[in-house]
This record gives structure tokens, C-alpha cells and sequence, in this order.
């Protein structure tokens, strides 16, 4: 009697499953008729199938990234300064550049006349380049020499650069220091309208240097 009913359970559920026909699903759109508004906090929807599971949540592409969780662009934005090409990356208090060809970050309000403004730099190795301040900039683009104004660098190399840009570059003194690798550098400019005052880790390199200055307005190729 128990073997029977087993059988008779079986052969229903055979014949239901033959019976059953497939039935075509029908999706109809108004684009006409609008009834619900999206809220404006949220900024994104994610459901994804992964291995035959899914998992979803709301993720948002406001910063960047889906939850935070890829890293920040190379480039980031700082207040009062303008990049022109290259990548600019404030880690940890310092300012991690990356190389290229001639890029350059200009400080909105300096002052163009006379100063003293100084920076620290740090050269991993002695590759080829050289890194340092541009000063009395106008009309600046993305380019190494795409820019009015003059050149203080350091080349890991063991020398010190300095030089005229009328989008060119002319070179006016070149003079062989120190410029350790793996340690920070101090490079420090005083500077007038008629001359450079140039130290190295607070050594004079290029002292009360008068410079001959054409008008910056003009391109010139001497």
C-alpha cells in the first residue's frame, strides 16, 4: 500500500510537467504616465549576478570611485595653485609630483616683482630631468617650455639650472653643487627685477647675478 502511493505521486507530478505550457512574459511602458519620483540622494543603484549570486546597494560616483573604493585621481585640485599637465598628489604633508614634460604648478598670487620663496626636493635617483621654481610666469601652458618667465632647478645630475623661458629656453648659468639623492634639498631664491640670489641647503650658489632682461611680452630666440 506504501509503494503505491509513492508510485501514483511520481506519475502526477510526470504528467503535470508535460501539461504545462511556457507563457510568454509581456512588459508594457507608459513614458507618458509618470508615477514616482526618484529621491535626490539617490545617486546610484548596483545589482550585479556574480557565480549564479547577486548583491546590490546604493553606490556612489559623487567623489569617486563605487564606495570609495578605488584610489584618488593622480591630479587633485589646490586651492590657488593652477596645474598645467603632469600629476600633483598631496600624500602625508608632502607633494608628490610626477614626472613628465615640464609640468608645472603655478601659484596664483605671487608676488612677480621681487621675493624670497624657497622649496624642499626629493630626488629618488639620479635620472635624467631636473626639478625646481619657475618665477615671474605669465601666458602658461602645458609644455616644458610653454611659458613666460625664468627657471631655478636642480638636476640630480649635480647641477644647478638657471634659465629664460619666452616660450623657449634660453640658458643663462649653469654651476655644478651638490644635490644628494634620497634627501631633502632646500632651494631658495631671492630675487628683484634686476638680479637672483640663489642657495643650496643655505649655501650661496649663484650669488647677486645681474641679469640683462628682455621684455617677457615677446617670444626671442637670443
Amino acid at each position: 500500500m506504501k509503494s503505491f502511493l509513492v508510485l501514483a505521486i511520481a506519475c502526477s507530478l510526470v504528467v503535470f510537467q508535460a501539461n504545462s505550457k511556457a507563457q510568454v512574459a509581456t512588459i508594457t511602458i507608459h513614458a507618458d504616465q509618470v508615477l514616482h519620483t526618484n529621491s535626490l540622494y539617490l545617486t546610484g543603484a548596483c545589482i550585479e549576478d556574480v557565480n549564479h549570486e547577486i548583491y546590490g546597494g546604493i553606490y556612489s560616483q559623487m567623489i569617486f570611485g563605487e564606495s570609495f573604493q578605488e584610489p584618488a585621481s593622480p591630479t587633485t585640485s589646490l586651492v590657488d595653485f593652477t596645474a598645467y599637465g603632469g600629476g600633483w598628489l598631496p600624500t602625508n604633508g608632502v607633494l608628490q609630483a610626477s614626472a613628465g614634460s615640464g609640468p608645472k604648478l603655478i601659484y596664483n598670487g605671487f608676488n612677480q616683482t621681487n621675493g624670497d620663496v624657497s622649496v624642499q626636493l626629493w630626488f629618488s635617483s639620479n635620472a635624467g630631468g631636473n626639478a625646481g621654481l619657475i618665477l615671474q610666469v605669465s601666458q602658461a601652458g602645458v609644455g616644458a617650455d610653454v611659458f613666460n618667465g625664468y627657471e631655478i632647478s636642480l638636476a640630480p645630475a649635480g647641477y644647478l639650472v638657471l634659465g629664460r623661458h619666452v616660450q623657449n629656453f634660453t640658458s643663462l648659468s649653469q654651476v655644478s653643487c651638490s644635490v644628494p639623492i634620497g634627501q631633502w634639498i632646500t632651494l631658495e631664491v631671492q630675487y628683484t627685477n634686476a638680479s637672483f640670489n640663489i642657495l643650496v641647503n643655505n649655501w650661496w650658489t649663484v650669488r647677486e647675478t645681474s641679469i640683462s632682461r628682455p621684455s617677457l611680452a615677446t617670444r626671442t630666440d637670443s
